[in-house]
């Protein structure tokens, strides 16, 4: 609240402001001059990670993790039963964020009559139930066994095989975190491998309305699109309509195999010091694409990306959640950058500049040099994973921390 009365004027009341998160910066900076901040995130990817860790028999959550992470899922949620994109209610409201709490409270042992729940169920119904969930909702439902796969859009592997020239598909022209979880839902879509005994497969049955189960109902109907000149997804809808027609005959064509073989290829090849595209949906998809490949869960791979999964996790008093990742590079940047121009950095900023110096990629050329073979090499990664090809992006306002130097 304003003190009207006061007598400070408003330059030194935002100085005084200033002032006092720069000490509070000062004061979390870690020993080596970087920070670490939360990246706050939905509840979809704590929901996501209890099913990984549900589906996964090597190492299911322990007590105190549920009840870490229930506290967390359960205190975001808003008034009238929902969860949104944002914290509490600053967010819209959002279907398969909340279908995917729901199921990871009930995943937790959380009964369905609890208060909470039921308000949460009565918002999935009256929003059209589980038949209107996304796509990455859908997944989780299949790997369950909660739906069929069939019910999912078709996303061959072929894709893979397009060139990176001319008028067609691209893997490369798109962003890095989509390509990168893009990639292994091919490799999930033509396995379609389903955990059975991990739920009955009545577990979500409550989130159905009428005769919908189990069929998705997320993309309106051809003539319903069309009516509203929705062409592009009319377009998709259809190309995905025809491609469930022609999937059979694309599993036994030899080109299946070379496809599925250069989507795991490209996994391995970009498996980093931050797992696979060092992000909780590559990650998350990663694991799951390479065991149904065969790889066991002991394999080195697979077990290296279950313990970069793991470095995602945040705990504190509001309870244990799932990062969609971390930006060390990032935080320490702005964080920085902030303070220099304020004037109010110290001493330690000399340990800043060269944590982050020791962070430049300079011997790696990222998926950015696929479609620019020309361009130069210095960029830096969102995370702090130095040898990563595939997440390079060049952060120029880190020039600004020293500009006298030769970057």
């Amino acid at each position: 609240m304003v003190d009207f009365t006061s007598t400070v004027s408003l330059e030194q009341s935002a100085w005084n402001v200033v002032t006092r998160a720069a000490a509070y910066s000062h004061a979390t900076m870690k020993p080596s001059g970087h920070w670490l901040c939360e990246l706050r995130s939905t509840v979809s990817f704590t929901a996501q990670y209890i099913v990984l860790r549900t589906i996964l028999p090597n190492n299911p959550l322990s007590q105190e993790e549920k009840s870490k992470m229930r506290l967390w899922i359960e205190s975001h949620q808003n008034r009238n039963g929902c969860w949104g994109l944002l914290p509490k209610e600053l967010g819209e409201e959002h279907l398969s964020t909340t279908a995917e709490a729901y199921l990871a409270l009930k995943l937790l042992g959380v009964r369905g009559n609890k208060q909470h729940m039921q308000a949460a169920r009565q918002y999935i119904v009256d929003s059209g139930g589980l038949s209107k969930v996304g796509l990455t909702t859908q997944i989780l439902l299949a790997l369950l066994g909660l739906i069929p796969w069939s019910e999912l859009p078709q996303v061959p592997p072929e894709l893979m095989l397009f060139p990176t020239v001319g008028p067609f598909f691209d893997i490369f022209s798109l962003a890095y975190w989509a390509r990168t979880a893009a990639i292994p839902i091919f490799i999930l879509r033509h396995h379609e491998p389903v955990y059975h005994g991990a739920v009955p497969s009545d577990f979500l049955d409550e989130l159905w309305v009428g005769a919908q189960f189990p069929h998705m109902t997320y993309t309106p109907s051809l003539k319903e699109l069309w009516h509203k000149g929705e062409l592009t997804r009319f377009a998709g809808s259809l190309a995905d309509k025809a491609l469930k027609l022609l999937e059979p005959g694309l599993r036994r064509l030899p080109t299946r195999s070379l496809a599925l073989a250069r989507c795991v290829r490209f996994i391995l090849d970009r498996v980093d010091d931050g797992g696979y595209g060092a992000f909780w949906a590559s990650n998350f998809g990663a694991v799951l694409a390479l065991t149904a490949e065969g790889l066991p869960l002991n394999h080195p791979v697979v077990n290296h990306l279950l313990k970069k999964i793991d470095i995602y996790l945040w705990e504190d008093d509001q309870g244990l959640r799932m990062q969609v990742t971390h930006g060390p590079v990032w935080d320490t940047g702005l964080m920085a950058l902030g303070l220099l121009e304020a004037g109010l950095q110290t001493k330690a900023m000399d340990l800043t500049i060269r944590w982050l110096k020791d962070r430049q990629i300079l011997d790696v050329s990222g998926d950015c040099h696929i479609q620019n073979p020309r361009l130069a090499r210095g960029g830096w990664c969102y995370q702090d994973c130095v040898s990563s090809s595939t997440i390079c992006s060049l952060l120029l306002s880190y020039c600004a921390l020293c500009p006298s130097q030769s970057w």
